[in-house]
């Protein structure tokens, strides 16, 4: 097979969401005039133009887990979980990283894995076109993680930073549907706060979740610009345009 580029959207369907998955997790979609979107499962629910976040990763499970050998070309992986289950394809669209011994360095695509109880193995389904390139020595000598796609279980970016931004919700999300979120070109978001003048940054707010706020100067809250404003002034907790810069 060969790997998925990017999907061109037709104008409304990045509004659409399902109840079962209809695309890969984390891929993206473009749309005229500059539009960009990641397709992704929530996590929880959504309004419409909230910034959303990828869930934090699991202690138990993002490194130094062992494995059995596995041969260069093989197209799968047996991992000792730690003490956490994980769940059916929980991992699907996500990385297998080698973060220590032979072979470290390396990270391959999953495409699926059955679930599996606490402490206790799990076989690790890769892309076809993604086999393990350097042998996967057992015994501790390789260590591996379970990264989730960036596209698995979104939630409402919290006013504390706890992860990377995605993009906004295009509408609104029940839990565990499908869609789109937009991380790229113009777009609406929701202020925290009066937002002063075309152009200037905005990052995630520290106050309201989901919100975004004038960007910081100050040193006392480091989040990333991820949009400017295109409203000559956005009124506290209304919607506003913007340019979406992530």
């Amino acid at each position: 097979m060969s790997f998925p580029g990017f999907k061109t959207l037709r104008p409304g369907a990045e509004k659409v969401v399902t109840t079962s998955k209809n695309g890969i997790l984390g891929e993206e979609g473009y749309m005229f005039p500059g539009r960009w979107f990641k397709y992704g499962l929530a996590g929880e629910a959504a309004t419409a133009a909230l910034l959303q976040t990828s869930i934090s990763g699991i202690d138990d499970h993002d490194l130094d887990l062992s494995v059995a050998a596995a041969a260069i070309g093989a197209r799968t992986v047996t991992v000792t979980l730690g003490a956490t289950a994980v769940l059916l394809d929980e991992y699907a669209d996500g990385f297998l990283i080698v973060n220590d011994g032979t072979g470290e360095g390396i990270q391959h695509l999953i495409k699926s894995h059955p679930a599996a109880a606490l402490s206790q193995t799990v076989v690790i389904t890769l892309y076809d076109n993604d086999p393990i390139i350097v042998a996967l020595v057992a015994s501790g000598t390789t260590e591996v993680g379970l990264t989730h796609s960036p596209g698995f279980d979104f939630v409402v970016y919290p006013a504390t930073v706890v992860g990377e931004p995605l993009g906004a919700a295009c509408r609104a999300f029940a839990n565990n549907d499908y869609g789109w979120l937009q991380f790229r070109g113009p777009g609406i978001f929701r202020a925290d706060a009066s937002t002063p003048g075309i152009g200037v940054p905005l990052i995630p707010s520290n106050a309201t979740a989901g919100n975004l706020e004038l960007g910081d100067t100050s040193g006392t809250y480091d989040a990333h610009q991820v949009a400017v404003n295109r409203d000559n002034a956005s009124a506290s907790g209304e919607h506003a345009a913007c340019i979406w810069t992530i």
